[in-house]
């Protein structure tokens, strides 16, 4: 690694190694282990690469999926990072890796409410709920919620 990264400057060195500890983390590595690339290809290719807001987001949909998986994951996962990032702001060491973890952490969550949102409204704008009293004989019946699609058709 330090070969192929001669000449960069420390910071870019940096920079490429928390691309490094993120795919560790993030599981990517492995993924590219079980495809069978090797380990000069990833090296290469992500020397290259930048910590920027592309990489992120691949991994913050990484992320995603893994909450669908196991759901909770993405809350639990993202007070661990905030608790790691204090720590090592407590002890003094880099913070990059940490604050970078949070960030991906939080970009996900966020992703994932607002699908949870737009799913809901969607859900919300394609049904009704009509409530229809029908002649009771007892005066402690309810109403009975029927659900129709939007083309008047009931989804019970």
């Amino acid at each position: 690694m330090l070969e192929l990264n001669t000449g960069k400057t420390m910071l870019e060195f940096q920079e490429i190694m928390t691309v490094f500890q993120l795919l560790h983390w993030n599981g990517t590595l492995k993924a590219f282990r079980d495809m069978r690339c090797s380990r000069q290809e990833v090296i290469q290719y992500y020397s290259q690469q930048r910590l920027d807001e592309r990489t992120r987001s691949h991994m913050a949909l990484d992320w995603l999926q893994k909450e669908l998986q196991s759901p909770g994951l993405l809350s639990q996962e993202l007070q661990l990072a905030v608790k790691e990032l204090g720590e090592a702001r407590r002890t003094g060491r880099e913070l990059r890796f940490y604050k970078e973890k949070k960030e991906i952490l939080s970009l996900a969550l966020s992703h994932a409410d607002a699908e949870d949102l737009e799913e809901e409204m969607s859900w919300r704008e394609a049904t009704e709920f009509d409530c229809f009293e029908e002649r009771r004989t007892d005066t402690n019946e309810s109403c009975q919620f029927h659900s129709q699609g939007s083309d008047g058709e009931s989804l019970e």
